[in-house]
């Protein structure tokens, strides 16, 4: 099933099913010391990934900035580790979302006020109060081609995604499976949100015989 808004052979084409290429966690403090080690433990604690620190690429002697301070902390996911954090994160606003969090290119971006919302994570005195900003990158296969060294092309305009192809494919990219990710034959009775091979493993390791 691709995501696409448009209607005829565009829509059944599977090369054009838009998917999450990365999902950026981003924490900026303005400077270096305590704080920045607080972040990076932060990011290092919800994400279960080792964070990099960025760095300013501007002097601006009025904020008290000059070229290659560290001023913020970062982690990449890819792959089932950005779908799991992606699900968490957005559990943490209460699943809302505003048009203006998607741009054109139809990239996704959104803020969380305290980390405190995220399920199974108590305040931490040694972290304090502190928020973040999560960005989602969302491609269609294909998008390689603005990335590669040799041959290097642009993306067609009919191949894009764009603001409501991005935000169709969220709403139903927010139903997948809660242990392996996976999008088909979920089931959703009693408020499981498992697809039927892990529901099977499941009920299997539990002792079940009609699953043996």
């Amino acid at each position: 099933m691709a995501f696409s808004t448009t209607t005829g052979k565009k829509e059944e084409n599977k090369m054009r099913e838009p998917y999450i290429s990365k999902v950026v966690a981003n924490i900026g403090v303005g400077s270096s010391g305590d704080l920045l080690e607080s972040a990076m433990k932060l990011l290092e604690k919800l994400s279960g990934r080792k964070p990099v620190k960025t760095y300013s690429r501007h002097k601006i002697p009025a904020w008290g900035l000059r070229l290659g301070l560290p001023i913020g902390a970062k982690v990449t996911l890819r792959g089932r580790d950005a779908h799991n954090f992606l699900e968490r994160s957005l559990n943490a606003v209460d699943k809302t979302l505003k048009e203006c969090n998607f741009d054109d290119a139809g990239n996704l971006s959104f803020g969380i006020e305290q980390y405190v919302f995220y399920d199974n994570i108590k305040y931490d005195p040694e972290i304090g109060t502190m928020g973040l900003q999560i960005s989602v990158t969302i491609e269609r296969p294909g998008f390689r081609i603005k990335k590669r060294k040799i041959k290097k092309s642009k993306v067609g305009r009919s191949h894009r995604v764009s603001r409501a192809d991005a935000m169709d494919f969220i709403k139903r990219e927010d139903v997948r499976c809660r242990i392996c990710g996976r999008k088909q034959a979920i089931i959703r009775k009693y408020g499981l949100i498992v697809c039927r091979q892990c529901f099977r493993e499941v009920a299997r390791n539990l002792g079940f015989e009609k699953y043996k």
